[in-house]
């Protein structure tokens, strides 16, 4: 038995899924630029760690998911204290 309050709470709900679905898309969009981002920055310091010095296979001995703060150390050990 669809009353008004009934079909008034469908609605509300039907509103709130909408509201959620777009916050769904936006967070997803922010996450994929985040990773785009993320490996942008990885391989352009995987190449700086290479002209300065190290080799691919040392360079890619990195956890990649720590390698960002690795290659980061890799490199500051090639400056002149």
């Amino acid at each position: 038995m669809n009353t008004a309050s009934d079909l008034q709470r469908l609605n509300e709900l039907f509103a709130e899924n909408t509201r959620l679905k777009a916050e769904n898309d936006r967070l997803q969009e922010s996450i994929s630029r985040l990773c785009m981002d993320w490996a942008h920055e990885h391989t352009h310091l995987q190449n700086l760690c290479i002209a300065a010095g190290y080799t691919v296979q040392e360079v890619n001995e990195c956890d990649p998911m720590l390698s960002i703060q690795d290659l980061a150390d890799l490199l500051a050990k090639k400056i002149p204290q």
